[in-house]
């Protein structure tokens, strides 16, 4: 199990890890608990962190490029 230092654990983990390898599941992501989407996420960066806007730009920039619906509710 990987987890960054964003994910609080608040409690015993034992009931997913024996559901995961019971499941014998690949993968498990975790619905951003915040933000569901790109553009509030960016948006919290910049307030939050003094994320340059310049930098969120070029992101979007780049994921309009690639036809990307940046609002799509669906950030892991």
């Amino acid at each position: 199990m990987t987890i960054d230092g964003s994910i609080e654990v608040s409690g015993s983990l034992d009931k997913l890890v024996e559901t995961f390898n019971n499941g014998k599941y690949d993968i498990c992501l975790m619905p951003h608990p915040l933000w569901p989407d790109f553009i509030s996420e960016y948006q919290a960066w910049i307030r939050m962190r003094n994320y340059p806007k310049e930098n969120s730009q070029l992101f979007f920039k780049l994921m309009s490029d690639a036809k990307y619906d940046c609002g799509y509710k669906g950030l892991f």
